[in-house]
């Protein structure tokens, strides 16, 4: 027999704004998901929280790292740089979805975001995986900050596992945000490919949704620190621009981004 029961909560999307020089009104995002599974009673073993380090602990001290970083720059971009916190993620990107359908700000001031959803600690890198690449725009300014470390986009090596369609973003891209998951290099300087599937399969297997999703202090956070350096220059540079990238055409969200802007 299958038993359903509902439960009614009441919990919030978490916003923090560095409000642009000349252009507040226009926005780039900074997305992560802050809830987990919280505690449970029956798990095996002595520990039952669900502490959620990496799912997603680590995307949202990331968003906040990068959002002080902005905060504290002498002088600030010329579009606003908002850090966007969702909620209700794990019970199926609600917090996302309820923003997308009631936005603090006009969809055709929002110029495009990033979402960081269990990016891994890992080492340094030779690439950065890209969910759903070859999607919009903004992957073109992601390369451009990439060239710095000498990195390079690579695209989903697990796509099949349908990835794009699984996290926050695709809840902005319904609505025509353009919007990137990046999610960790896998050609790792020590190891290369191997090395970076190693690490996915060992997180997957041993610590997903698990209470053992916990901070350890050896972590190699080398990879993600790279990976923060990288979209925070791509924040800097877009906020500092007039570009207001789109889907590239024949994307299945094209139309709804130009209905918004109002270019066709």
């Amino acid at each position: 027999d299958a038993h359903s029961t509902i439960v009614h909560n009441k919990t919030r999307n978490i916003i923090g704004v560095v409000p642009g020089s000349t252009h507040p009104d226009d926005y780039i995002l900074y997305t992560a998901h802050w809830d987990h599974l919280g505690i449970k009673p029956d798990v095996e073993g002595p520990d039952k929280i669900y502490n959620g380090a990496i799912d997603n602990g680590m995307g949202d001290s990331s968003i906040l790292e990068i959002g002080e970083a902005f905060a504290h720059d002498a002088v600030k971009p010329k579009r606003s740089i908002a850090i966007n916190c969702w909620t209700l993620e794990e019970q199926g990107l609600l917090g996302s979805e309820y923003f997308a359908k009631h936005p603090v700000w006009p969809l055709s001031h929002i110029v495009g975001g990033i979402n960081l959803d269990a990016n891994l600690a890992e080492g340094h890198a030779h690439d950065l995986v890209l969910v759903g690449n070859g999607a919009s725009e903004m992957e073109d300014l992601l390369a451009v900050a990439l060239k710095p470390q000498n990195r390079v986009i690579s695209p989903d090596p697990e796509s099949e596992k349908g990835h794009f369609y699984r996290s926050d973003h695709i809840s902005l891209a319904k609505v025509g945000v353009p919007m990137l998951d990046p999610d960790n290099g896998f050609d790792l300087v020590q190891g290369g490919t191997a090395a970076g599937q190693a690490v996915r399969d060992d997180y997957r297997e041993h610590h997903y949704h698990q209470p053992s999703d916990e901070y350890d202090p050896k972590w190699d956070l080398s990879g993600p620190i790279d990976d923060l350096n990288a979209l925070y220059a791509l924040g800097e540079t877009l906020g500092n621009s007039d570009q207001w990238p789109n889907w590239y055409p024949g994307n299945e969200f094209r139309a709804i981004r130009d209905k918004s802007r109002g270019t066709k």
